[in-house]
């Protein structure tokens, strides 16, 4: 695994060095986090910095790897059907101007539909 910014590591390479090396691993991984992070607009930034501390508090105080990974589960999982979360906007009528905004010229000579909104 190299030491560039890409995020084109294979899922053996991540493995491979989890396996060979658990520092080394866990240095890259937030590394790479932060990295991802770096490059969210800013309105997103201080929301996702606040989402991976969660992460982090989360895994730090699971006793073990899979109680981890079914704790932040459970944390997507709320995320979609939980109050406020995903499916709950997805239902919810749309809030103020229900007109769409104008197809917007993406250069690339695309055509963009437009779809008006029924309810």
């Amino acid at each position: 695994m190299g030491q560039d910014h890409s995020f084109h590591e294979s899922f053996s390479e991540w493995a491979a060095l989890a396996r060979n090396d658990p520092g080394a691993f866990e240095a890259l991984r937030q590394k790479k986090v932060q990295l991802l992070i770096e490059r969210a607009p800013l309105r997103r930034r201080r929301r996702l910095e606040a989402l991976q501390w969660r992460i982090d508090q989360e895994r730090s105080r699971a006793p073990s790897p899979l109680e981890a990974c079914r704790r932040l589960s459970g944390m997507m999982w709320h995320s979609v059907l939980g109050r406020g979360g995903l499916l709950e906007s997805l239902r919810a009528p749309p809030r103020g101007d229900a007109t769409p905004a104008p197809p917007r010229d993406l250069g690339s000579g695309s055509n963009i539909l437009h779809f008006p909104l029924r309810y």
